[in-house]
């Protein structure tokens, strides 16, 4: 017997696994804030435009920049994939 994947299932399990994330940050942010310690941050974003990622980012700490700018490109090849799964997908049952 096959099994397939529920997208609705995969999608409801990103989405708490992205409130999860927010909430660690939280948590982190209180927690280092209590140790007198000073917090160095940053922001990156993507744009995707026809598969051409347009990255930008700004902030304190260049190692993280770095550090998301290659999270974001991950993402993107993630993506990529899962376009090039789902198209290889919907040939085979149209055909």
């Amino acid at each position: 017997m096959k099994r397939e994947v529920s997208w609705f299932v995969l999608g409801y399990i990103l989405v708490f696994v992205g409130f999860l994330i927010i909430l660690l940050t939280i948590i982190y942010g209180v927690l280092s804030g209590l140790s007198e310690s000073t917090i160095h941050g940053g922001a990156v974003g993507c744009i995707i435009v026809f598969f051409i990622p347009i990255c930008f980012g700004a902030g304190t700490d260049t190692s993280s920049l770095y550090t998301l700018f290659v999270f974001g490109y991950i993402i993107i090849i993630i993506m990529v994939l899962f376009t090039v799964i789902l198209i290889r997908k919907a040939v085979k049952v149209r055909t």
